[in-house]
């Protein structure tokens, strides 16, 4: 079953109790977010893709706020909701984030 936990500085991920995520506040986070451009074009079923990258950034962590269920992030670019449904899938909802269309985790 999955399950946030939060300590002085860190929100955890546990699966059966076991850390499987954590993310430290203090630490440069290890989500980035950035802006860029895709094409593509397809042949005969055959697909093409070109992806063109102009800006990747790392995200400033200013807090965390958690129970066992939900967990908000708070970032210089706005908030990460994360919430666990029936203890086995995490939902990730985006508040503000509006000048970027890349994600990295």
């Amino acid at each position: 079953m999955l399950k946030f936990e939060k300590t002085d500085r860190k929100l955890n991920l546990l699966l059966d109790d076991k850390i499987i995520y954590s993310i430290d506040q203090y630490k440069p986070a290890p989500i980035m977010v950035g802006t860029g451009k895709n094409e593509y074009s397809m042949s005969h079923g055959s697909f093409r893709i070109k992806e063109t990258l102009d800006e990747k950034r790392y995200v400033k962590i200013t807090n965390i706020a958690c129970s066992d269920s939900s967990s908000l992030v708070s970032t210089v670019f706005g908030d990460i909701q994360l919430d666990i449904e029936k203890g086995r899938r995490i939902r990730v909802f985006f508040n503000g984030f509006d000048d970027f269309n890349r994600m990295w985790l």
